[in-house]
């Protein structure tokens, strides 16, 4: 994808292995107990290097539960003289639409100018009968069915009838499936049902479902998958006897089958689908008239790949007549009462991929019960309820905070396959929720062996060993770098070692969710003659990657290579372009590539002169053809100590681009210098502005950048300190200009080691002014400890330690390698932990938007 994470921790391990002849072989992590650096240098980034932050020891950050980051809001005054009962309502987008049965009422709120519409009443209700209403929003009407029978046009604000299903049914299943609404089971007229039937607005008609394998019921859990209809539990008429039993319904195929009953009968549960699994949380369990005083502490998730549920962490209050939401990351849930009547004094937030409830702040709204509630995309609004039989006409809105951190959680899977240090060393985000991360792990032969994973929907699978690499590898492997064009299509690459004991480059791709088999980089062993591998892949769409790294050629001598795969098949690997000439020392390599659409890509790396200087190189490919390598402008007027490498390149668009590294200055200190390319053509390098300033050591530089729009980029890195200390730093470019580089804001609190000190590993931008950072930093314990901090809106906000890293890194070692935001926000970030046996471990936390 164009808007990504650039270089991360790999491009240390890389770098080192750079500096020595490759037919020396790849030395990809240290060793426990080896020296290095966390603060600064190459090192900094190193991927599962125990003493690439300092100390082992206890983290001083306890693992306890923290309220949600966020903020309400009081609504103003509803355009309601009367508290309505019987609530409905939908979210269409813009606005919220609420629709109560008595009286008669509908009118909208609408976020974006904080106002209320009264708008055109709907049909009368049937009177005389016990049912509700419910309602469904199809895209462009709301449908309101049971005592009320309408479909509301908000765009000329008019009813018209719908047609009648019958007699109403109180406490049914009711779900909007993109074509139809369906609704099943409930209670009206001293009678229950397990019938149900499906309305289509088009033609204004009914038709009735087959016969569900379930016993007639009320008050059963039902969600829509985007596939099925599930429908658990419930009870009967006179509460004597509750369900567990559960069906799914396929419209598509109009069957039911018998799905895998709850462990527990429950009614009056929610139910949510979160895109893996149907989330059944409240109600009350148990069995027989009781079974009113018995409110479920936990709930259930339901698993339908598997067909198998399991139980969830117990809610801090439950309760039942609540509302909920889903943000497509966590389940927002507030107001309704406790097993004693008396309202919660907060909502509650549950994480999937952390298993965890979390807090909502103290709402300004007095607790109650059945309010409505909807979700924007970007707020919780909740409006009217009851309690103690007053109904309310006042709301709030639930923000949660922009850039805010979920939990760090081990990968899941890894620790399966990890039976001595792993870490997780690149991730790549196609949308929020929907990212891949990859990385490396020992095996029960001691042997490193490449990962991927895949996330979906917010939630992690499991790691796997890269397909086919087992096949291949007769040594040590490693996942180098991981990209994502769109959700479920990605790439990895990096180096394995072949029977010989030589190192190869592989490729790897994920198609629609389904990673495919490793294979040799075509092309590749006929350029080799010795080590080889992939250093970087970068996906600007599904099917369309590039990729690059090293291999020795026939004299022995270090060279450069890209290979470009499209519409899922990857050419033959090419020596790039023009780095032969420039390359007469001998030795070359690309660092990194990162293609901006189909057929138009940018790599650089460094390369050895005829004075056997490093230098540094970009090279552009546009329409599909690669250009020739040139050195970096200006690189080698600043160069003057002789060791100058490109470590990261970002592309927002064709011809656009960014790259970031280092120099030797006269004084053989090296600095961090970015280079931006301009409609295709690269300007002169400069020093990052202000770093200068900043570096009183040896070392500064830039280990990352990442644009997500033509000069609108940003980099980060490391550099020293008066004390030596290693401080982390973020520099932003607007407009086409690069501002000063300053400490990233914040670590300076948390960074009290002293030694080591603080690197930021990795940036990438969601867009301009909006982006993440994420790096190491050490205690004033002498751990190390990993954080994130947010640029929002063009200023950067104070990092953090990740939340719920320090619970995990009870070994006193952990950094983030590599951040990876979404186009449209949302972001995801790895690395590693030092578990209590000072293993490293794998983690990644995701960001919302």
């Amino acid at each position: 994808m164009r808007r990504r994470s650039t270089l991360t921790a790999a491009r240390a391990i890389r770098g080192l292995f750079l500096s020595v002849p490759l037919a020396l072989g790849v030395v990809i992590a240290l060793a426990p107990g080896a020296s290095g650096s966390a603060g600064t240098g190459r090192a900094a980034a190193v991927a599962r290097a125990d003493a690439a932050l300092p100390g082992r020891g206890h983290s001083s950050v306890p693992g306890a539960a923290r309220s949600l980051a966020g903020s309400w809001k009081l609504l103003p005054a509803a355009p309601v003289t009367t508290a309505p009962a019987g609530l409905v309502s939908v979210w269409t987008g813009h606005e919220m639409i609420i629709h109560g049965i008595v009286p008669g009422v509908t009118f909208a709120y609408r976020p974006a100018a904080d106002t209320w519409a009264r708008l055109r009443p709907g049909p009368k209700p049937l009177a005389g009968l016990e049912a509700d209403d419910v309602a469904v929003w199809t895209g462009s009407r709301m449908l309101v069915m049971g005592l009320t029978n309408g479909s509301y046009n908000p765009v000329a604000n008019t009813w018209r009838p719908i047609a009648r299903l019958g007699t109403p049914d109180e406490a049914a299943v009711v779900a909007w499936t993109g074509r139809q609404a369906i609704i099943w089971g409930g209670v009206c007229c001293s009678g229950v049902s397990n019938g149900g039937a499906a309305y289509d607005p088009g033609t204004n008609t009914w038709r009735q479902l087959p016969n569900a394998p379930l016993q007639p019921r009320r008050s059963a859990a039902g969600t829509w998958t985007g596939r099925e209809l599930i429908v658990a539990g419930g009870f009967t008429f006179d509460h004597n006897r509750l369900f567990r039993n559960a069906a799914a319904y396929n419209p598509a195929t109009r069957t039911w089958r018998t799905i895998a009953p709850m462990p527990l009968g429950r009614w009056g549960a929610t139910a949510v689908w979160d895109g893996n699994e149907v989330l059944v949380i409240g109600g009350y369990i148990g069995g027989g008239v009781t079974a009113r005083n018995r409110l479920a502490v936990r709930g259930l998730a339901y698993n339908p790949a598997a067909n198998r549920w399991r139980w969830l962490p117990k809610m801090a209050y439950p309760r039942s007549g609540f509302a909920a939401v889903w943000t497509g990351r966590q389940l927002l849930v507030w107001g309704g009462l406790t097993a004693t009547h008396i309202p919660p004094p907060h909502g509650e937030a549950f994480d999937p991929a952390t298993s965890r409830w979390t807090a909502l702040p103290a709402s300004p709204l007095r607790g109650r019960a059945e309010p409505v509630a909807v979700w924007t995309g970007r707020r919780m609004i909740v409006w009217g309820g009851s309690a103690s039989g007053h109904r309310f006409t006042d709301g709030a809105a639930f923000i949660p905070a922009a850039g805010s951190w979920g939990e760090a959680i081990e990968l899941p899977g890894l620790a399966a396959l990890n039976k001595g240090d792993a870490n997780v060393s690149s991730v790549s985000c196609a949308s929020a929720g929907n990212c891949a991360a990859g990385g490396n792990y020992i095996d029960r032969h001691g042997h490193e062996q490449g990962f991927v994973a895949s996330q979906r929907n917010g939630r992690w699978g499991k790691a796997i060993e890269v397909p086919g690499l087992g096949a291949l590898n007769k040594g040590d492997v490693f996942v180098f770098e991981v990209s994502c064009g769109s959700a479920g299509n990605c790439a990895a690459g990096g180096p394995y070692t072949d029977r010989r004991g030589d190192q190869q480059g592989f490729v790897v791709i994920e198609r629609n969710g389904r990673w495919g088999q490793a294979i040799e980089v075509p092309g590749l062993g006929a350029l080799n003659t010795g080590e080889a591998h992939v250093s970087s892949v970068s996906c600007a769409s599904a099917g369309n990657c590039a990729a690059g790294g090293g291999y020795t050629d026939r004299r022995g001598n270090g060279q450069g290579f890209v290979v470009v795969e499209r519409n899922g098949r990857w050419g033959q690997a090419i020596e790039v372009p023009g780095l032969a000439a420039l390359n007469t020392g001998g030795l070359a390599d690309v660092s990194e590539v990162s293609c901006a659409s189909a057929g138009n890509c940018s790599a650089g790396g460094d390369y050895t002169d005829r004075s056997f200087n490093e230098q540094g190189f970009v090279v552009s490919q546009r329409r599909g053809r690669w250009g020739k390598a040139i050195e970096v402008p200006g690189l080698g007027a600043l160069n003057k100590g002789g060791n100058a490498r490109v470590y990261s390149v970002s592309c927002a668009s064709a011809g656009n681009c960014a790259a970031g590294g280092f120099y030797s200055d006269r004084s053989f200190n090296e600095q961090g210098f970015v280079v931006s390319q301009r409609n295709g053509v690269w300007h002169r390098a400069l020093e990052v502005p202000g770093l200068g300033a900043l570096n009183k050591g040896v070392e500064a530089e830039v280990f990352s950048v990442s644009c997500a729009s033509a000069g609108s980029c940003a980099a980060g890195g490391g550099y020293a300190d008066r004390h030596g200390t290693g401080q982390g730093f973020v520099a932003v470019e607007r407009n086409g200009v690069w501002g000063r580089a300053i400490e990233v804001p914040g670590p300076g609190a948390l960074n009290v080691g002293g030694g080591d000190g603080a690197v930021v590993n990795s940036v990438s931008c969601a867009s301009a002014g909006n982006c993440s950072a994420g790096g190491g930093y050490t205690d004033r314990r002498g751990n190390g400890q990993g954080f994130v901090a947010v640029e929002r809106h063009g200023v950067w906000g104070k990092a953090i330690e990740v939340p719920g890293l320090g619970a995990l890194n009870t070994g006193g070692g952990a950094a983030v390698l590599e951040v990876s935001c979404a186009p449209a926000g949302g972001c995801a970030a790895g690395g590693y932990y030092t578990d209590h046996r000072g293993l490293n471990q794998g983690f990644v936390v995701s960001q919302t938007g």
